[in-house]
């Protein structure tokens, strides 16, 4: 049986393996490699600044300076001689002194004296100068370096072992940690900053912290993959505390195959042996070739047709088969046989995990009892979660399973699959792996040998299952926990006994399955009728409270249809009587929505002058279910506005209309007019004058003092702003009938120049009154001097001001002065 680190190897590997290659397993070996503290007495190379290459360029050329000398050189203020009017700046002087100790301390310079009188280049400094460094000596200067033992490829190893993790071991004796040439070597790509010859530096007299130093052993599987078209094998190391591939060690075992072929018993040239190899091998490459001209392109089929590929191979790996037990499973799988002899940790996780996260068919399980005491726990942990009565899993133990075995009854059609031995050979050993599960056939019926299985499960679990049924049919239950979620419930306690509906059964076991659906039968018929009882007094509560209801709002008459509906969806099909109460029930309460709806949520639109002049036609345009209220003022003014040529027509139609209106409200039923007259009381003080808007804004406030739903009708954007401003609802013409609003067109301006009066050029000609303003009737005097035909009236317009304003060129204030925009 494979193993959980078998699983972990193939999922890392199975997205980059060719699909013709096969994984044959995995060795594990141990992977030696040591973290070493040392300390050392280091000579640190530290680049020049600025300030010390100028410093050391000009010793390299005058061998012996003073300091005055080269802060001279440099354009330093360092000599004091105020005759000359020369000032020494002192602090120029400190910043060249505090340059010049610096150096000093590095052995780079000489002083001669505090005076700093012969400044000069040591022997070292000289040396110092050509690399462009100085160096300094730190004692006990504490650095690591890693040793990879296996590979000895020691230069790498601190940036590919650094951070993984190993098992700490006592540091290796039989390695010569301070070998300087080694350690030089290390170091130099490790911690260049300790050991570096083309900076300079270096290192003398190590020694080793050996309470910071240790050796590990890192924990890695090789695992053996063999193309069977290319013939070729090659491996992939996997770290199994980090669970990922890792390409250092790939690349190792890889460069060195023969002795890593030894790891599997010296296996050192691989064939297969398959039954009709020829034809497998060719599906094999066609599959290959299918999927990679999809990955780039179009990388979901190339998945889609992977795992197609895997699922219904002859050869089947099995360590893809248990990483994706569930992909074998359709939505048309009756039943499921699995017999496995080898049972593992793994095989159980793996089944329990799809126990528990998948609408699983009926799965019947044999293991064989294991030798290891973790791996029973493990089982009898299954057994026990298959005597669930909620849950499709049949486990049970037998000594007599021999050989891996997985069948599949779908609904047309039944697949097995068994174990099959795979032979990889070599020259040397016959490397077996029966590492496979071959798809046999598809059969009519289900084998004997499993109806067998099925035969000693009934014997089993019908009787466990009539118990558990018997146990819960016993239970008083509560009155208001039964719903119809609680009795569907209910109903599928038995549905683990229905796996054996159609079985081969002996006659106690026939016996007890019929007693369990007897038992259930009755268990839910009581629990229905009592659920009904409670609907029906539910159902009668609800009528007596919607009944006594006097509310007029919506909202309340909705809940009891809101809670109809809750009851409705309880009921079971063959709830007839409750149903049929129910439908009665319903009727009531949509019709008094719809009174509701149509009388007192209807809404009382007050029709402003404007809105019938627009449309005449506005009253028809109304749904009949709302209600027309009409001011006073509204008739007053469409009386005086029906002798008005241009508006005349619509004027005289609106008044039509509304007597129409009037006149066929006296014979109907329902009264559509509703007449209230205006209550200017109720408005502001500010807007109790008795105007045609404050009539109307009145009226708005009466029908809203009785709850009347109040809606303002006008095109006046003025008197919208009024109303909104007493919170009465409006809307706009267009916004009623929903159509776009008419754009309206701005007015031609008057040409400028007219007649060859050019307005602009009289204006600027003008002479201003004693306070600086200019006056319309002063501008058009002027206009009459220079053009004594001019007359604005000819025009059209009935005032100056009127005139002055459309030619557009002038800012008029108070009707009367007027300036060039």
């Amino acid at each position: 049986m494979i193993s959980k680190t078998d699983i972990e190897i193939y999922s890392e590997i199975f997205q980059e393996k060719s699909t013709t290659e096969k994984y044959l397993g995995y060795v594990s070996f141990d992977w030696v490699y040591s973290s070493v503290k040392y300390t050392a007495d280091c000579a640190l190379a530290i680049p020049f600044d600025l300030f010390d290459k100028v410093i050391v360029g000009i010793l390299s050329i005058d061998e012996v300076l003073s300091i005055e000398q080269i802060g001279e050189i440099l354009g330093m203020n360092l000599i004091h001689n105020p005759e000359q009017q020369i000032y020494k700046d002192e602090a120029e002087y400190d910043i060249l002194r505090i340059a010049l100790d610096n150096l000093k301390d590095y052995n780079m310079i000489e002083i001669g004296d505090t005076s700093y009188s012969s400044c000069r280049l040591t022997k070292d400094g000289k040396l110092f100068a050509a690399k462009g460094y100085k160096f300094r000596v730190e004692e006990n200067k504490p650095f690591r370096l890693f040793f990879d033992h296996t590979s000895n490829c020691h230069e790498v190893a601190k940036k590919e072992l650094e951070t993984l993790k190993g098992t700490q071991i006592q540091l290796n004796n039989e390695y010569n940690f301070l070998d300087e040439v080694v350690m030089q070597n290390i170091a130099e790509v490790q911690v260049p900053e300790i050991h570096n010859p083309k900076l300079g530096n270096s290192f003398i007299n190590p020694r080793i912290d050996t309470r910071k130093s240790a050796s590990y052993i890192l924990k890695v599987a090789a695992a053996l993959l063999f193309d069977l078209e290319t013939k070729r094998t090659r491996f992939i190391a996997f770290d199994t505390s980090s669970k990922r591939i890792n390409q250092y060690f790939t690349d190792f075992i890889n460069l060195n195959k023969q002795d890593s072929l030894n790891l599997f018993d010296k296996v050192t040239e691989v064939g297969i042996l398959i039954e009709d190899k020829n034809s497998y091998l060719q599906r094999l490459i066609q599959d290959k070739r299918m999927i990679q001209s999809l990955l780039s392109t179009k990388p979901q089929e190339a998945l889609v047709l992977s795992k197609k590929a895997n699922t219904e191979s002859e050869f089947i790996d099995q360590e893809y088969f248990w990483l994706n037990l569930s992909d074998f499973i359709s939505e048309d799988t009756e039943e499921i046989f699995l017999l496995i002899p080898n049972v593992t940790e793994l095989s159980i996780s793996k089944i329990k995990y799809l126990v528990e996260n998948k609408e699983l068919p009926n799965m019947f399980i044999v293991f064989q009892e294991s030798a290891s005491e973790d791996v029973n726990h493990k089982m009898l942990e299954l057994y026990q979660l298959s005597r669930n009565i909620n849950n499709h899993l049949f486990a049970a133990v037998s000594g007599e399973v021999t050989s891996f075995e997985f069948l599949i009854k779908n609904k047309s059609v039944i697949t097995k699959f068994e174990e099959n031995t795979l032979h990889f050979i070599s020259e040397e050993v016959n490397l077996s792996k029966p590492f496979y599960c071959k798809q046999l056939n598809t059969l009519n019926e289900l084998p004997t040998k499993y109806n067998e299985i099925k035969y000693s499960f009934a014997n089993d679990y019908l009787k466990i299952i009539e118990n558990a049924v018997d146990e819960i049919c016993l239970v008083e239950i509560e009155d208001d926990t039964i719903n119809k979620s609680f009795i569907l419930e209910q109903n599928l306690i038995a549905t683990k006994a229905n796996a054996f509906l159609n079985t081969k059964i002996d006659s106690d076991a026939r016996a007890s399955l019929d007693r369990l659906n007897n038992t259930i039968k009755k268990h839910i018929t009581g629990i229905k009728n009592r659920h009904k009882l409670f609907l029906a007094e539910k159902l009668l509560q609800l009528s007596n409270s919607f009944e006594a209801n006097t509310s007029d709002k919506l909202e309340d008459v909705v809940q009891f249809e809101n809670k109809l509906k809750e009851i409705e969806a309880e009921c079971f099909n063959d709830y007839k009587d409750i149903s049929s109460a129910i439908n009665v029930f319903k009727e009531k309460v949509q019709f008094e929505i719809k009174r509701i709806k149509d009388e007192v949520l209807a809404k009382t639109y007050i029709i402003d002058t404007n809105v019938f002049i627009k449309e005449p036609d506005i009253i028809s345009k109304i749904d009949s279910k709302h209600y027309v209220a009409l001011s006073f003022s509204v008739i007053d003014e469409l009386d005086k506005l029906k002798v008005r040529p241009e508006i005349k027509e619509n004027a005289l139609k609106a008044i039509r209309n509304i007597n129409s209106l009037l006149k066929t409200t006296k014979t109907n039923t329902k009264n559509r007019v509703r007449r209230q007259g205006a209550d200017l009381t109720l408005l502001p003080i500010d807007l109790q004058n008795k105007s045609s808007d404050n009539m109307i804004l009145s009226l708005g406030l009466v029908y809203r003092k009785q709850n009347h739903n109040p809606i303002i009708l006008t095109l006046d954007r003025n008197f919208q702003s009024k109303a909104m401003m007493l919170d009465i609802p409006l809307v706009t013409l267009y916004e009623l009938l929903g159509i776009k609003e008419e754009v309206k067109q701005k007015p031609k301006p008057i040409v400028k120049k007219e007649n060859g009066i050019d307005y602009r050029r009289i204006f600027n000609e003008m002479k201003p009154n004693k306070k600086g303003e200019y006056h319309i009737k002063a501008f058009i005097d002027e206009v009459k001097k220079s053009h004594p035909d001019f007359d604005f009236k000819k025009n059209g317009f009935d005032s100056e001001y009127k005139f002055v304003t459309s030619l557009r060129i002038f800012q008029v204030s108070d009707f009367k002065y007027l300036k060039l925009k």
